[in-house]
C-alpha cells in the first residue's frame, strides 16, 4: 500500500493533467469566463498545497496549506456564482474577479 504522501501525489498528478485539458479548452475559446477561470485556479490551488508537508511541526507548511485551501474555496464558490466570505473578497477582487456587495456574505 503506498503512503499517504505519495497517494496525495498521484492524485495531484491526475487533477494537472486534468487542468491542462480544461485551460487548452480555454485557451482555443480566447473568450472565457470569470467562472471558468475561478474554476481552473481552485483546481491549481488545491494541486499546489501538495507541494507542502502536510507535517503539523512545519507552520510555515501548515500556514501555506490551509491558505491556499480557502483560496481554493473562495474561488470554488465564485466559480459557481455563490457569495464569497468578506475576508475574501479583497482578494478576489486583487485577482480580477468582479466582487460586488451582493457576491459577499459575513
Amino acid at each position: 500500500m503506498a503512503a499517504f504522501g505519495e497517494s496525495e501525489f498521484t492524485s495531484a498528478l491526475v487533477r494537472v493533467k486534468c487542468l491542462a485539458f480544461d485551460l487548452n479548452i480555454i485557451l482555443e475559446e480566447r473568450d472565457f469566463s470569470d467562472a471558468q477561470r475561478a474554476r481552473v485556479l481552485a483546481g491549481l490551488c488545491d494541486v499546489a498545497r501538495v507541494m507542502f508537508s502536510d507535517n503539523l511541526d512545519a507552520d510555515e507548511h501548515v500556514r501555506a496549506r490551509a491558505f491556499l485551501l480557502r483560496l481554493g474555496f473562495a474561488l470554488t464558490r465564485v466559480s459557481l456564482g455563490e457569495p464569497v466570505q468578506v475576508a475574501d473578497a479583497g482578494l478576489m477582487t486583487l485577482l480580477g474577479f468582479h466582487i460586488c456587495a451582493d457576491d459577499v456574505v459575513d
